[in-house]
């Protein structure tokens, strides 16, 4: 008798264990099947990357007061004090478009009158600039808020590299009071 109440006590905690087992293989299973589902209905965020390169050791451009030019010469300068070159690329993971804009931040101890600094801007597909496509004629500087001066917003689709060059001089109308004097801005860019 003592026999079968040890087999009948063995049985029992074998059925227990069974169903214990069985219990946690169903929880198990439940909250796995249950993060998965939560995992479906997540939304996905894929991040996209507009970068801006440029050649020159600073992001931007610094002008002489000396720099006086008409808007005609002042359309093809070519010297290095007067241009700045510079890409917008993208990295676009999918097929939507990604708004950016360009801005032109007076440094803060520039000197030269905001109305005498003129702005061009051109763009191309390719670095050589043999067919510009003209973006701002001659313009006088003047910022639009504590971005700077709005140069251009636009899109940008999957894999898109944009050339510009950017042309800045005196006015021609412009006396220096100190030949010291110049216009000092950098070029930022703000995607959204």
């Amino acid at each position: 008798m003592a026999r079968s109440s040890r087999r009948k006590k063995n049985n029992s905690l074998v059925v227990i264990s069974v169903i214990i087992l069985i219990a946690v293989t169903i929880g198990v299973f439940y909250c796995i099947k249950s993060y998965v589902d939560k995992q479906k209905n997540k939304s996905v965020l894929i991040t996209n990357t507009i970068t801006m390169n440029y050649t020159d050791d600073y992001n931007g451009i610094m002008v002489p007061a000396t720099s006086v030019f008409s808007d005609d010469a002042g359309k093809i300068l070519n010297t290095k004090e007067n241009i700045f070159d510079f890409v917008i690329s993208s990295k676009i993971k999918d097929s939507t478009k990604t708004k950016y804009s360009l801005y032109l931040k007076k440094d803060k101890n520039s000197n030269v009158p905001d109305d005498m600094v003129k702005i061009y801007l051109e763009s191309s597909s390719d670095n050589r600039f043999i067919n510009p496509k003209v973006v701002i004629t001659p313009k006088k500087f003047k910022e639009d808020g504590s971005k700077g001066m709005l140069l251009k917003s636009d899109t940008l689709s999957k894999n898109t590299k944009i050339y510009y060059r950017l042309r800045v001089w005196i006015d021609d109308k412009y006396m220096a009071s100190n030949p010291n004097d110049y216009f000092k801005a950098n070029v930022n860019i703000n995607a959204k």
